[in-house]
């Protein structure tokens, strides 16, 4: 550990970096290094892909945003900004070797970009240098090298064990440095072997091997909610749902405490004897007869919902959103009311100008060059507004006389020439 150095009464300070050792180079099979991203400062697992997927899984508001902001990322896909462009247009339908087309991959990128805030492309060149085939390549299979004087890797290294995870099975799956495959990095000056990696990342001013994702600052809250989960399923998997105690006096023999235990579980408790929800206590106690001191259920306290309502606003403005994004209220004063359509679409409007639209002019960056490489110009994307259709009025909808009022603005017919359904039927004679 560094000494901090005194010098003329003044005391040197060392920052302590919040992820000093998130990540860590590693010496690889061709004499160069890979960088492990790691899960924290504490382990050199390499697994922070692997922990981002699994943050996924503990927040249904989380995921919801990620989903959202994959969706409105890739928006209406590609295409061409000249609407001439058909050379274009057929390369975006040109399907590589597992059937995915251009706008197939741009969708998972998308997906990429959302949760990892980078993704990799893998492109396939022909024998006469022009690009055939692209892939997506899976964040969590790819791995940097070492960069170069201009920051930039030359190099990737892909693999499918990367990560030292532990399973609900106790095994551990172990990086396997050896068999990573090396993939140069996307230059289409020099294809070499003809397969490159082409890396889209959003700007880091960090500067590091791999981008933290800008909602990690709501870490805390997103496992808080998934806790909260937790025991909440463990209270209903157990079926320990606690009332309260009944205090009996111990004077009581052995045997008739047991008979009073049984006939009081066979009077309220059915089938299942395991949920129990009062605790019978006999003891020295003061009084002479049984006495029942209630207790109040966690789950109904404060705090749960405090913790959940804190929760819900840090996961979305960890993702830059407002809730209104979610149909919830801005206001936390009394009588406020949750936003309407118009309030939502609004706030989604804002949401791709503010966010979403970053991602988009990354992810468009990054395809172009696979398209200019080719000669086939540039792409674009349209981001539409949320279709909301009103319902229109229907006939059948409305009496005889709403609709006289609305088309023709007479007044009510006379109750004796109505049903009541405000329907017209003939009079009949006696």
């Amino acid at each position: 550990m560094k000494t901090p150095i005194n010098i003329l009464g003044f005391e040197e300070k060392f920052y302590k970096a919040l992820n000093p050792n998130i990540t860590t180079s590693k010496p690889a099979a061709n004499g160069g290094c890979i960088e492990y991203f790691n899960s924290s400062n504490d382990e050199e697992d390499n697994a922070m892909p692997q922990k981002l997927l699994d943050l996924k899984q503990k927040s249904s508001i989380h995921a919801h945003f990620l989903n959202l902001k994959s969706s409105l990322i890739y928006a209406g896909g590609l295409y061409p900004t000249d609407d001439n462009n058909s050379a274009l247009a057929q390369f975006l339908t040109t399907k590589n070797g597992a059937g995915d087309d251009v706008q197939k991959v741009f969708k998972k990128a998308s997906s990429d970009m959302a949760i990892f805030e980078e993704c990799f492309i893998e492109v396939i060149y022909s024998a006469d240098g022009k690009i055939a085939e692209v892939y997506h390549k899976p964040f969590n299979t790819i791995r940097v090298g070492e960069s170069n004087e201009y920051g930039v890797p030359d190099q990737y290294y892909y693999s499918t064990t990367w990560g030292e995870i532990t399973n609900q099975r106790k095994k551990k799956k172990m990086n396997d440095l050896a068999n990573a495959v090396i993939i140069p990095a996307f230059n289409p000056n020099e294809i070499g072997e003809g397969r490159q990696i082409l890396r889209i990342k959003k700007y880091d001013s960090a500067g590091g091997a791999y981008i933290i994702p800008s909602y990690m600052a709501a870490d805390f809250w997103i496992n808080v909610v998934y806790m909260i989960g937790q025991y909440v399923t463990n209270k209903f998997h157990n079926g320990y749902h606690l009332q309260g105690f009944l205090y009996i006096n111990s004077n009581i023999p052995v045997e008739e405490q047991q008979k009073m235990v049984r006939e009081w579980e066979n009077a309220h408790m059915g089938v299942d004897r395991n949920k129990k929800s009062i605790v019978i206590v006999f003891g020295d106690t003061a009084i002479a007869k049984p006495e029942f001191v209630p207790i109040q259920d966690s789950l109904s306290n404060s705090i749960f919902k405090d913790f959940m309502g804190e929760a819900t606003k840090q996961i979305c403005f960890a993702h830059g959103a407002s809730l209104n994004l979610l149909g919830l209220s801005n206001s936390d004063s009394f009588g406020s009311s949750n936003p309407d359509s118009n309030d939502i679409n609004v706030s989604r409007m804002e949401y791709i100008a503010n966010v979403v639209s970053s991602y988009q002019e990354d992810l468009l960056d990054g395809f172009n060059k696979l398209f200019e490489a080719n000669g086939l110009g540039s792409a674009t994307l349209l981001n539409q507004t949320l279709k909301l259709t009103i319902p229109e009025l229907q006939p059948e909808d409305t009496t005889v006389d709403e609709r006289r009022e609305i088309v023709l603005g007479l007044n009510p017919l006379a109750t004796s020439g109505s049903t009541t359904n405000n329907i017209n039927t003939p009079t009949v004679a006696a």
